[in-house]
């Protein structure tokens, strides 16, 4: 059995103050470290104590490691491209991107609620949104925030810039299409937007995340003075 708690801080070298933790402690059987699994872990930020639990080994590697970056890059690769192709009959066109007719029409379309059957918006409340959207007039200025976005999002997505954020960018748009009653791709386009937010630290690995993640102001060298593990494992 091993139950075991080790506690401490780390201090840096320089002036960023910074908190780690390992798996390194003793068993009941020798008196040599064994790495144990990480479950919860303890950290010293700024005088607090703040606790949270490691993810399991299957989730790193699915969504942490560079070995399976193609594969996420392939995925945000087929969403940008969606994206892209919607964006291109809207840039272009004035019923979008100046007089907005374009996202008026289809807000009229949502909102009306038929005699027989099921509304096309479900719920009233997105639907009072619309309503609310089509009296206050913003059906310009939104249609050209939709196209120019979905454009954005599909460069973003293809080459590899700041793909957590362009995927949920993208997550929104998705999902108002889909509360406003266009289903067309929609649902598989968040299930893939919700993979790339989940592996945004490899997804953009092929790509320019690759340049700026690398280069990211990393935490200095540490002089180890402690560190607090909880492992609780029993066995």
């Amino acid at each position: 059995m091993c139950n075991t708690i080790v506690t401490g801080v780390l201090q840096p070298r320089g002036n960023q103050a910074t908190t780690w933790a390992t798996t390194w402690a003793k068993t009941d059987v020798g008196t040599e470290p064994t790495v144990l699994p990480m479950r919860e872990i303890a950290v010293n930020v700024s005088g607090r104590n703040v606790r949270y639990l490691d993810d399991p080994l299957a989730i790193k590697l699915l969504f942490s490691s560079t070995q399976l970056a193609w594969l996420w890059g392939i995925l945000r690769v087929w969403v940008g491209y969606q994206w892209i192709a919607a964006s291109l009959h809207k840039v272009g066109n004035p019923a979008w991107v100046q007089s907005g007719i374009a996202i008026q029409r289809f807000w009229q379309t949502a909102v009306i609620v038929p005699h027989h059957g099921p509304p096309r918006v479900p719920f009233d409340w997105y639907r009072d949104f619309l309503i609310w959207l089509l009296g206050s007039h913003a059906a310009p200025f939104m249609g050209r925030v939709i196209a120019y976005g979905e454009l954005t999002v599909g460069i973003a997505l293809i080459a590899g810039a700041a793909v957590g954020a362009a995927a949920l960018a993208g997550t929104f748009m998705s999902w108002n299409y889909l509360m406003a009653g266009s289903v067309s791709l929609n649902p598989l386009m968040i299930i893939g937007e919700i993979l790339l937010i989940m592996s945004w630290k490899v997804a953009g690995y092929y790509g320019f995340d690759r340049l700026i993640l690398l280069r990211w102001p990393r935490e200095p060298r540490l002089d180890v003075e402690g560190f607090h593990v909880r492992t609780d494992r029993t066995g």
